[in-house]
């Protein structure tokens, strides 16, 4: 164990932080991790847009995007629609339900997302805790087993 005042024994070992730092070494690589995120996005879409898929692609998803809407029951069983995941969850293939349709469309306060959000959907959280989020219901078709 290494002290204030001197260097770690190994090279591996990371110094800890002053206490009222508030972010331990993992916080802190897991902010560095988001800091690089719009950097991989934009890597990731040049890659793509490079593949000559791309145009079948982004068709694909606009004809999906832009079916007609299916209405849905709360209390059933909805998935992503193929290429219009635009969320970390529901996890593509698994199912969330679906709780409600809001009254009035929610427009996010964000330039990188103009959709309405029309449909209230919820899932079990990795320590099973029931958790409801707004979606673009057009987004979503029913589940298929």
């Amino acid at each position: 164990m290494s002290t204030p005042d001197s260097t770690p024994e190994r090279s591996d070992e990371l110094p800890e932080l002053p206490e009222g730092l508030g972010l331990g070494i993992t916080g802190m690589l897991q902010l560095l991790e988001r800091l690089n995120e719009p950097e991989q996005r934009r890597q990731w879409y040049a890659d793509a847009i490079s593949d000559e898929q791309y145009p079948a692609d982004l068709r694909n998803a606009f004809a999906a995007y832009s079916s007609e809407d299916e209405r849905f029951e709360p209390g059933e069983l909805v998935q992503w629609k193929p290429m219009l995941k635009n969320r970390e969850y529901p996890a593509d293939g698994a199912p969330g339900i679906v709780v409600r349709y809001l009254p009035e469309p929610l427009r996010p306060d964000t330039a990188s997302q103009s959709e309405d959000l029309d449909i209230e959907i919820g899932y079990l959280t990795g320590d099973q805790a029931f958790v409801v989020f707004a979606y673009s219901s057009a987004r979503f078709t029913r589940w298929v087993e």
